[in-house]
């Protein structure tokens, strides 16, 4: 079925298609043996008597030389050409899709998204839903892999609407599934939950068995998210006894969550168990990242289990591969195995050594994956600045368009003032005729015309100045100003195309728009003018350029269509270009230079975190090996008071802003840390905080306050065991700029024959200074139990 409006598509897709095929003809005519084979296989078992049949043999070809990247998008390009010029829109659909998976592949995602929207469009003038579904289906993966959750989640309810609309159960199926893992990504487990149990109903309606499955398996993912390990058990336990015979690698994937699960809750000879049947049948199928991982596993439930020797024979097997094949991320495990199996022993020079190797390949796979991050980031600055870049041309538009009806009104004037002179002119010749016996109005009349001829004289040598003018300021304007006709033929190249491009006038005049354009680029040109045509509007372009000598450069056009104001028909286009590579680079240095910048802080953050954990390291060492309780108590408190440094620093290395940190956020995880140090669970600690951010400037003073206070507590308020309860509030007051932290006790409360001023202990002292320090006030109550108020200033 073809486009409702055969006409129009030509006109927007054939002219920019001819060129392309004018470019690529002949680039790919010849074949290594190797596609020569596999072509004559294909040839073998699929018809290929038409050119379209070729085509499809292409697309065939390219899939399965996914491995090689450019060899795959030659094939598809073929497929493309073909398409073009067989004015088939199914196979263009198809190639632009494929082109939109090999710049994904590549990370260029902004040409992706490109591709998959011209796709999507040639599938919905196509009427093809099913296509249609499946570009939305990878436009929302993109977006979602590139963190536009928003984004992502409106390209997939598009889908599935489309889905409902035609009754397709396994793509309600599928979008339901998407859905449902994007919202897993965004930690909300309500929505992904129903989402999950939706495609699985779908799913079974159709008897889908492997869809089925494999929604099962994302599912039990989202249980262990949860921690809700026992129903996760179930359910993997489950998909291996109903799945019936499935492939080795699928089995050691559940035999490995199994095991996981089994980890998380401490029954370490169950997790071996089923790490072994994960080993064994990923042997059966070869899979040697996936064998390496299991090495690494078991050797980790050895030591787990006290079984040091098992584990040292695994663990060898595991870091020498993984070291071979340079798998950071195992290796990454291995020593964090090592390290807490030796820390937990007392070996700590061990310890200290695996601890070390295991930051090393920690920092190393934070680095990969900031570049990944960066990338991401920059693809998504450069599809915002696309769109900024739209609004832009949107508002020259209106502009354009009042400048249009002005001009229109001045034509209307101008015909007004012509069909006057017409008349005038009637009249005077009827006057001349009439009173040529007359010699004084023969005078007059000879005396207005001469002034008339003088007049035309000069407005004649007025037009020919002007000419001149516009002809020196094109000939010495550093921008190249083109001119090209309705068939996108150029008429007219100043002299600057030497400076821009290195091409004489006369040279530039015969090449393209696709000659002197970046092939990444091609479908960004063709997009805007259609958009051009489409809106009768100039439009201004941003893009690589390619100089005579193959150099690549920035540039920007500004390109005004010309349309006949009579007939309405698209006459042709002005463009001026200009190259603005020095600008581009400035801007890349800045925005390197700012990134370079917060890379460092993160890094300065990660590295004062891992010493403050080498100083709790170190002291626990110390510890091991002194038996006095008085400094085993003092060292313990350091460490505490160390620990509320590192975790700020933890905080803002893991935060977007390196400067402030959710401080109701700190004090839940500093409790945490504090509880967990005391093992009291006959304690209860209630917390109540609103939301508000602080500096590092503040917040590691207050973290040690709250330290001092919390630690006090657990160990004075409750003697001999005694149960009780704790209460953590904090409240924030915007418009008086003022925060109250209070820490109240149900416990023995404080001595009442003891004021606050005669107590010296360390921990008060240290309060008292660190409330000076933040300009705040302390307040003590002594009423069934311990309360501590502490007010200070926001920043």
């Amino acid at each position: 079925m073809k486009p409702k409006s055969t006409e129009g598509m030509l006109k927007y897709f054939m002219i920019p298609a001819i060129f392309f095929i004018l470019i690529t003809r002949g680039s790919f005519a010849q074949y290594s043996p190797i596609d020569r084979c596999l072509l004559d296989s294909l040839y073998r078992i699929k018809p290929h008597e038409t050119r379209v049949q070729k085509a499809e043999i292409y697309l065939e070809l390219a899939k399965l030389c996914d491995t090689n990247q450019e060899k795959s998008f030659n094939y598809i390009l073929l497929a493309f050409r073909i398409s073009v010029l067989e004015n088939n829109y199914a196979i263009r659909a198809i190639s632009r899709l494929a082109m939109g998976n090999y710049y994904q592949n590549n990370r260029k995602y902004v040409q992706s998204q490109e591709y998959y929207l011209a796709a999507l469009k040639i599938y919905q003038c196509i009427a093809d839903t099913n296509g249609e579904m499946s570009v939305l289906a990878k436009i929302g993966i993109l977006n979602r892999n590139l963190k536009n959750y928003d984004k992502a989640l409106s390209f997939f309810q598009n889908g599935l609407e489309l889905a409902q609309k035609t009754k397709s159960q396994s793509m309600k199926g599928k979008f339901h599934h998407l859905m449902a893992s994007t919202y897993q990504q965004m930690n909300d487990w309500v929505k992904s939950m129903d989402l999950y149990l939706e495609a699985m109903s779908d799913l079974r309606k159709i008897g889908d068995k492997i869809n089925e499955l494999e929604v099962q398996d994302d599912f039990g993912t989202l249980l262990m998210d949860q921690k809700r390990y026992e129903e996760a058990l179930d359910l993997f336990l489950q998909i291996i006894n109903t799945s019936g015979p499935e492939n080795g690698f699928e089995k050691g994937i559940h035999y490995t969550r199994i095991a996981h699960i089994y980890s998380q809750m401490k029954d370490y000879s169950m997790a071996l168990q089923f790490d072994k049947k994960a080993l064994k049948e990923r042997q059966k199928v070869n899979a040697t990242d996936a064998i390496n991982s299991s090495f690494i596993n078991i050797a980790g439930d050895y030591y787990k289990l006290g079984m040091p020797d098992s584990g040292k024979i695994f663990m060898d097997m595991g870091l020498n591969l993984a070291h071979q094949y340079n798998r950071r991320h195992l290796i990454e495990n291995g020593y964090r195995q090592l390290y807490q199996y030796y820390l937990n022993t007392g070996d700590y020079e061990k310890a200290l050594t695996n601890y070390d190797r295991y930051v090393r390949e920690s920092e190393i796979i934070m680095q990969e994956r900031n570049k990944s991050n960066i990338s991401i980031l920059e693809a998504n600055q450069q599809i915002q600045r696309i769109q900024e870049s739209e609004k832009l041309l949107l508002k020259e538009n209106e502009i354009k368009t009042l400048n249009i009806g002005t001009q229109k009104y001045q034509f209307v004037f101008a015909q007004v003032i012509t069909i006057g002179a017409g008349v005038f002119m009637i009249m005077f010749v009827s006057m001349f005729v009439f009173n040529r016996r007359i010699r004084r109005k023969m005078q007059e009349m000879n005396t207005m015309l001469s002034g008339e001829i003088i007049e035309r004289e000069a407005t004649e040598r007025q037009t020919s100045e002007r000419e001149r003018q516009y002809r020196f300021l094109s000939e010495n304007s550093g921008d190249f100003i083109t001119q090209s006709d309705s068939r996108n033929k150029r008429i007219y190249a100043s002299p600057a195309s030497v400076r821009v491009y290195g091409y004489e006038p006369d040279e530039i005049l015969h090449k393209s728009s696709y000659d002197l354009t970046h092939p990444d680029y091609y479908a960004y040109a063709e997009a805007n003018f259609k958009e051009m045509i489409e809106s009768r509007s100039s439009r201004q372009l941003i893009y690589k350029a390619i100089k005579k000598d193959g150099a690549h450069f920035w540039a920007e056009s500004a390109i005004n269509p010309l349309f006949d104001p009579n007939t309405g028909a698209f006459k042709g286009m002005v463009g001026v270009t200009r190259d603005i590579q020095e600008r581009k680079d400035k801007e890349f240095e800045i925005i390197e230079g700012t990134r370079q910048k917060e890379n460092l802080l993160q890094e300065i953050h990660h590295r004062v975190k891992n010493n403050f954990a080498i100083l709790v390291s170190l002291i626990n060492m110390q510890m091991g090996q002194s038996k006095n309780k008085r400094l085993l108590q003092s060292l313990t408190n350091l460490q505490l008071r160390i620990r509320t440094m590192a975790l700020v620093h933890e905080m803002l290395y893991r935060s977007e802003d390196f400067e402030n940190i959710s401080f109701p956020d700190y004090l839940r995880s500093l409790a945490s840390v504090i509880a967990g140090n005391f093992n009291r669970r006959d304690i209860m600690v209630t917390f109540e905080a609103d939301d508000t951010v602080i500096d590092i400037e503040a917040a590691i003073p207050l973290g040690l306050i709250f330290n001092e206070i919390l630690s006090n507590a657990y160990r004075h308020a409750f003697p001999n065991n005694r149960a009780g309860n704790i209460g953590i509030t904090f409240k924030s007051d915007p418009e008086k700029r003022m925060n109250t932290l209070i820490v109240k006790d149900d416990g023995i409360g404080m001595p009442t024959d003891v004021s606050l001023d005669e107590l010296k202990t360390m921990g008060l002292q240290v309060v008292r200074i660190l409330c000076k320090q933040i300009e705040g006030a302390l307040k003590v109550k002594n009423d069934a139990g311990a309360s501590f108020i502490i007010t200070f200033k926001s920043s």
